[in-house]
């Protein structure tokens, strides 16, 4: 069975807010993030049925780099729009500092005659994009469709369980 406990204030009938129907057998659940009384829901439960497991959450970094900022822009705003369509939140594009690389060679193939030189620049763009699903998820969430010359990098970072550290008097 499932229990919502409400304090008393919002459980009374002089509450005004709308109360559960517990002679029929029915248990107030809530439906959607918010456990607030105007979002839930009365859902009758089955003797021996199985509470629903919940599924971890956890925190996705999403690196994507090219040398063309707008196939870049179009892969990451694709990429946002497909998690905020699935309702998970969503950090970024970030956008990293531009890597320039560049090479200076001469121009002329013998050693002989004037000193030209040409410099080639190459620059390459990078973007982050965080956002907190269950592991489950990537796979629906990645399965973008990802412009010839965007590298992607995809994390999954678990979270851990933080122990506190007892202080020695």
């Amino acid at each position: 069975k499932v229990r919502i406990m409400l304090p008393p204030y919002l459980s009374s009938p002089d509450s005004g807010y709308p109360q559960p129907a517990a002679a029929q057998g029915l248990v107030p659940c809530a439906l959607g993030p918010e456990l607030h009384p105007r979002n839930m829901a009365v859902v009758p439960t089955k003797k021996g049925a199985a509470a629903p497991e919940e599924v971890a959450v956890h925190k996705i970094r999403i690196k994507l780099s090219s040398r063309e900022v707008t196939k870049l822009e179009s892969v990451c705003s694709k990429l946002k729009k497909k998690a905020l369509e699935r309702g998970f939140p969503v950090a970024g594009p970030v956008r990293l500092p531009t890597k320039q690389m560049e090479i200076t060679t001469r121009k002329g193939p013998s050693g002989e005659g004037t000193n030209t030189w040409d410099t080639y620049t190459m620059r390459i763009h990078s973007r982050i994009v965080e956002l907190s699903a269950p592991v489950s998820e990537v796979k629906t969430l990645t399965a973008v469709d990802i412009e010839a010359g965007v590298l992607v990098d995809v994390k999954v970072i678990l979270r851990k369980r933080r122990r506190h550290k007892r202080k020695a008097f």
